[in-house]
């Protein structure tokens, strides 16, 4: 293994692989109305450009956190819960209005919301483990001995 690919905390490629899926369940498909229309988390001014929105913001910070600039990894946690706060409140709106006498057989929640809500919790997960990884890292020598 390269000295570039060891250096690379594990929970960044997590975090890495959070926010992608965070981008492909916003632009996945959020709900159904009859199974004639299908509703993505970016059509129009959807809910969906909320998650993108935040995954951009997480993956800037990642880019530049090893500068040391510690402070950039609150960006991440702060991004996945918010990326889950709005995922959550979407799925339960859906949820209410499919339970609802008027629409109840005709509204679904399909699979592109649940994929950016477990994004989004994936990321928020991988960034507190990044934060602990890094404290650790830094008094943590840099080398281990040959022997150990």
């Amino acid at each position: 293994m390269s000295d570039h690919k060891r250096s690379l905390p594990r929970s960044l490629w997590w975090s890495a692989g959070s926010v992608v899926l965070m981008v492909v369940g916003a632009f996945g498909p959020w709900a159904s109305v009859a199974d004639l229309v299908t509703v993505h988390g970016t059509d129009g001014a959807s809910d969906g450009w909320i998650v993108v929105g935040a995954a951009a913001v997480a993956v800037i910070a990642m880019l530049f956190y090893r500068r040391q600039r510690r402070w950039l990894l609150v960006l991440p946690l702060l991004a996945g819960i918010a990326g889950a706060a709005t995922t959550a409140y979407d799925i339960s709106n859906a949820n209410e209005l499919a339970s609802s006498e008027l629409f109840g057989s005709i509204v679904s929640v399909e699979w592109g919301i649940y994929v950016a809500l477990a994004g989004s919790i994936s990321l928020a997960l991988s960034s507190l483990g990044l934060m602990f990884e890094r404290r650790g890292r830094a008094g943590a020598p840099s080398e281990l001995p040959s022997g150990a």
